[in-house]
């Protein structure tokens, strides 16, 4: 018999447990737990409760409870409670706890699929995991594929020299800095950390013992190779001793003209010959270089033959005159100081002279002792006109081009242009090496030299000072295949957030840095380029959704309560006729005037605030981890919010919105991330604290193709707050043409996924293998971009549904090159169809369409490689119904002709090789 007050405790906590109210459920259960030790009813509600907020343990606790408290009365009670448990087991990972927990459940299809789940993750526990994701995963591309990977090569970059260390991070306690550059470049970041490290230590005896761990990374070997010869040759400066002024200024001239010319003095020249010359022994030979770089040996390869590139074919490749007129061209209709209206500017600048000097004759000004001796016509500083004439002829004539701006893959017979090369200022670079490195500029004439050299001598000096406790490890390649890291221009934040920030030290102080350089002009604010990528953009959820916060200047109370003030006290319609000019400074924009007031009070204005008034994007924002242990529960977004933003960004990812027809190249905003990356979110929210079970259901809905949401795919590029925001009906939306890459991407994670999927809907792990087909464009405009996905179509279906018309002999002609297919994935075009023209594209939309986002793509034998269950490849080899193109993702026009799935085309490949990384 129970008391009245425990049952009302009881359907207290089940109404807040049908609320999502799950704490206040779990102090009901307790307090009826207390008022009636001994009924298991209570230990059975707070096992669903538990569950729910992702505390398995717990719950499997309460299981055990409850069937002990029932005692020989616990049959019925193990009957309805022996697959939570089975379930509960799973999400530990106790699989063997799991498969007897299923053996003593009743049958059923609960039991089925549980009993394959269970042998599915047993199986995968015996995969060696970092072997596994070193020689299994690292095959899979993270970006949709580029008919040319052909990647650019920008010698000196735009941006400004930023160390990467401050004050706050010369804490007594650390006695190891470890810093990573992604995307090196031209190493001036590199640079100005050196100087950095080197000034703070010089006012503190107390850190120098203190370690320091510098990664730089590219993805380009020329720039690497670049990066390597100037440490080497800043390593020789400081070993030359102070009172050899001669050689030290032949060095730093070296370093000079190695760094920003174009084009070179022939004694130049010959040194950088030779010091490549010595490199690339030393890097053979494996002797050292210096004692602070680490260079992998699989990385050396790459930069030998960078090197060697430099000193054969390229050396002779582009003559001085070309090569001066491509770059001044550029920099004429790029750079305003060197247009002719700069020239008769009446605000002069201090680079001016010299600028003119370069523009008109190629040459910079060198060092007046080693001119003297070497170019003596460049002598005695700036020329008159009539001498630069003489300068021209001479430059022309007796210069050669700077050997390692080149690139042997950049300048080979696909691009053959120095466009890229050369699209530098050379003026601004070395402004832009001073504006945070903390160096006084040198008081002589403001030539060129001068300025680098003082620069290189100091950074020269740091290394000298810190070598003993200083690693420089080189990396080669996409560090998204090094370290499951990116530097990423065309993914957004979101790649940075995900891959960037699981290499940080574990503490509040670390931070990434990122910025936007792709597409700057295209963004308003920091609000529209976090909408567009993330997906959200108010500081509470990005801390929900990514366990980090912006290190940013915070805006007081009084301000942000003004401006709330401000707009909510007045009606919508008299708010709209607001001057925006009055808001625009706190970055408030006509989207916020027109919330209603509810709204608007419930409004984050300081996180809006702080994004919309970032100056500018190109600007490198510092993001930190807004804690170091697991979310708790209240600290989650609500379960309801997780899944429609999850069913949202899957979208975003397979349905991007048409770009090409609407934005020039430089406003573009890509879309480039293949559906991998929907399984390294789901990873991170796991490991963040969300439960697992709320993201294994979103993934088993969408590969089950039973999805229900008001989330819906994006119709705007860029994406518009009020877009993202919108509150719709949920509904049924298909996934069928995505189902069976997710279905291969799942069993190909598996092994790494912390989250197991009660899904049947999985193909088995011997069956998946890889497939490859030639398929070859027959356009091929922006083809560097990361755009191209293929398809897999029935041939009948597609005629019935779209009418298009298919070529009975290969290859398929179709109708489909100059028509958008978007509509026949996107899961809402049925409903603008009526009667027997909707089945037939429901049909075909369900059954008649594969899309594989993850492939590669080999573009000397124009073929693709793809990895699907032999099952399903074997079905459409038989039925002899389907064929197979490539289409374009910006546009989503076809841009091969089709080809048709049999043996003749398709070459089966390797079995994906779980068994071969088996601990057993």
């Amino acid at each position: 018999m129970t008391s009245p007050k425990f049952e009302n405790l009881r359907q207290q906590g089940n109404e807040f447990y049908k609320s999502k109210n799950i704490p206040e459920a779990i102090r009901c259960y307790h307090e009826a737990a207390i008022i009636a030790p001994t009924h298991p009813s209570p230990y059975s509600n707070l096992s669903a409760a538990h569950y729910e907020m992702g505390l398995y343990t717990q719950c499997i606790d309460d299981i055990r409870n409850a069937l002990q408290l029932a005692g020989t009365e616990s049959a019925s009670l193990q009957t309805k409670l022996t697959v939570p448990l089975a379930k509960a087991q799973l999400q530990t990972h106790d699989y063997q706890a799991t498969a007897k927990s299923v053996a003593q459940s009743t049958g059923g299809q609960d039991q089925a699929v549980l009993s394959a789940v269970c042998r599915r993750q047993m199986r995968y526990s015996q995969v060696d995991e970092k072997t596994y994701r070193r020689e299994g995963l690292s095959q899979l591309p993270k970006y949709l594929r580029a008919l040319d990977e052909t990647r650019e090569f920008y010698v000196v970059g735009h941006d400004e020299a930023r160390p990467q260390v401050d004050s706050q991070m010369f804490d007594p306690s650390e006695k190891s800095i470890s810093i990573f550059f992604a995307g090196i470049g031209d190493a001036r970041n590199l640079y100005a950390t050196l100087l950095k490290v080197d000034q703070l230590e010089q006012k503190t005896s107390s850190s120098r013992s203190r370690k320091y761990h510098m990664t730089i990374n590219d993805i380009k070997a020329e720039a690497l190779a670049r990066d390597v010869l100037v440490l080497f040759l800043l390593t020789e400066l400081d070993a030359i001793d102070e009172f050899k002024e001669t050689e030290r200024t032949e060095a730093l001239a070296t370093l000079f003209f190695l760094y920003l010319a174009p084009v070179v003095p022939r004694r130049i020249a010959e040194r950088i010959e030779a010091a490549v010359d010595r490199l690339i022994d030393k890097l053979i030979s494996e002797s050292t270089i210096a004692e602070y770089l680490h260079i992998y040996a699989d990385d050396k390869e790459f930069l030998v033959e960078a090197l060697r590139s430099w000193v054969g074919k390229l050396r002779s490749k582009y003559s001085v005159v070309e090569a001066l007129q491509m770059h001044t061209d550029h920099l004429k209709s790029h750079f305003p100081g060197y247009s002719e209206q700069a020239e008769q500017s009446a605000e002069p600048n201090k680079w001016d002279p010299e600028r003119t000097l370069f523009v008109q004759t190629g040459a910079y000004l060198p060092p007046e002792s080693w001119a003297r001796e070497y170019e003596p016509i460049l002598s005695g500083g700036h020329p008159n006109k009539k001498h630069t004439k003489k300068i021209k002829t001479h430059v022309s004539n007796t210069w050669t081009m700077n050997v390692t701006m080149l690139d042997a893959e950049w300048q080979g017979p696909l691009y053959d242009t120095l466009g890229a090369v050369l699209s530098f200022d050379p003026f601004g670079a070395v402004d832009n090496l001073y504006l945070h490195a903390g160096l006084e500029k040198p008081q002589q004439k403001p030539y060129l030299y001068n300025h680098a050299a003082r620069f290189f001598a100091q950074v020269a000096t740091a290394i000298g000072r810190l070598r003993k406790r200083l690693v420089i490890e080189i990396m080669h390649g996409e560090v998204s295949n090094k370290l499951e890291t990116i530097s990423d221009y065309v993914g957004g934040i979101l790649t940075s957030i995900l891959f960037a920030m699981l290499i940080l030290k574990d503490t509040l102080s670390s931070t990434m840095a990122s910025c936007c350089l792709s597409n700057t002009p295209a963004w308003k604010n920091m609000v529209a380029y976090y909408t567009e990528y993330l997906l959200v953009n108010d500081e509470i959820t990005i801390r929900k959704l990514f366990q980090i916060e912006e290190s940013s200047e915070d805006v007081d109370d009084a301000t942000i309560e003004a401006l709330r003030t401000r707009l909510c006290s007045v009606p919508v319609h008299v708010r709209r006729k607001i001057n925006l000019e009055e808001v625009k400074p706190f970055g408030i924009d006509e989207n916020i005037v027109g919330m209603s007031t509810a709204s608007l009070r419930n409004l984050d204005l300081r996180s809006i605030i702080k994004r919309n008034t970032k100056k500018y994007l190109g600007d490198y924002a510092q993001w930190s981890r807004s804690s170091t242990s697991a979310l708790g529960y209240e600290s989650l977004l609500p379960r309801a919010s997780l899944q429609r933003w999850l069913f949202a960004l899957f979208f975003k990812f397979a349905l991007p919105v048409d770009r090409l027809s609407s934005q020039s190249r430089s406003f573009r905003i890509h879309s480039p991330l293949n559906l991998t990356t929907f399984f390294r979110v789901l990873t991170h929210l796991q490991e963040i604290g969300y439960p697992g079970h709320w993201l294994s259901e979103v993934l088993e809905h969408l590969i089950e193709n039973r999805v229900t949401t008001s989330a819906r795919p994006p119709q705007k590029s860029p994406l518009t707050v009020a877009e993202a925001e919108k509150e719709v009906p949920p509904k049924k939306l298909s996934t069928a043409p995505f189902s069976t890459e997710l279905a291969t991407l799942a069993m190909l994670f598996g092994p790494v996924l912390p989250i197991p999927l009660l899904t049947s809907s999985l193909p088995e792990p011997s069956s998946i293998y890889s497939y490859r087909i030639g398929l070859f464009p027959f356009t091929r405009p922006e083809a560097d971009l990361p755009v191209y996905i293929l398809l897999i179509l029935h041939k009948k279906m597609l005629k019935a549904a779209t009418g298009c018309n298919v070529k009975p002999t290969p290859p398929f002609d179709n109708d489909l090159r100059y028509r958008s297919i978007r509509h026949a994935l996107h899961p809402e075009f049925e409903h603008r169809l009526e009667g027997a023209e909707r089945n037939d594209y429901r049909a075909f939309q369900e059954k008649g369409i594969i899309v594989i986002t993850t492939f590669k793509w080999h573009s000397v034998i124009e073929a693709a490689t793809f990895w699907m269950s032999a099952h399903v490849m074997d079905e459409m080899i038989a039925s002899g119904e389907w064929c197979m193109g490539m289409w374009r993702t910006d546009n989503w026009r076809s841009v091969t002709t089709l080809w048709p799935v049999d043996t003749e085309n398709i070459e089966k490949g390797e079995m994906w090789f779980y068994d071969q990384t088996r601990t057993d």
